[in-house]
């Protein structure tokens, strides 16, 4: 199933998020909906949140979802518990949550009633998207930053990869930054 979300070949990584993430002694006190668990979800998947404690609901409409602030090439969206086949998830399947150029059914959704032990319903958004943005300029900021002091090539240089072959992977790494930002 992550083919279509891996499909054009600049685009590999992937990003994971689990809702809900509610401790153990609180399960008593609730009682998770699938609109309770998909439009945290759906606010996550739109604002790039990486966790259910810091979504960002400024912009969100009365009962709605900010409109997106970033794109994502597919969504694998797996639910497990009750009524997971028959759950709305229309909140994750607006078409501008989408790069344009996105395959024709960039929502890909499997269902299983057995719940993900101990929720009784649980979802599970796995993203092509650009999530990774953040991490991947770090990333490249901080290797570019100790190529040009050099640092660290003498080590890779003892392994058989030249200072020239860095600096190709690095201008790569550069230019999957640049494709995540254009989505």
């Amino acid at each position: 199933p992550l083919a279509p979300l891996c499909a054009p070949p600049a685009y590999r990584l992937l990003c994971a998020r689990l809702v809900p993430q509610t401790p153990v002694r609180s399960l008593g006190h609730t009682a998770n909906r699938w609109t309770a668990v998909l439009r945290p979800l759906a606010q996550m998947a739109a604002t790039d949140g990486r966790t259910e404690d810091a979504i960002d609901w400024s912009g969100a409409p009365d009962g709605g979802v900010s409109q997106p602030r970033s794109r994502a090439l597919a969504h694998w969206l797996v639910l497990r518990g009750a009524g997971a086949r028959e759950a709305d998830v229309g909140s994750l399947a607006r078409e501008r949550l989408y790069a344009p150029w996105a395959g024709a059914s960039p929502l890909l959704v499997s269902a299983n009633e057995r719940p993900l032990s101990p929720q009784d319903r649980a979802a599970v958004l796995v993203s092509n998207s650009q999530l990774v943005l953040p991490p991947l300029r770090r990333l490249a900021t901080r290797a570019c930053a100790l190529f040009a002091e050099r640092a660290y090539v003498h080590q890779y240089e003892r392994h058989g990869m030249g200072a020239d072959e860095l600096a190709m992977r690095l201008a790569q790494l550069e230019q999957l930054v640049h494709s995540y930002a254009e989505l």
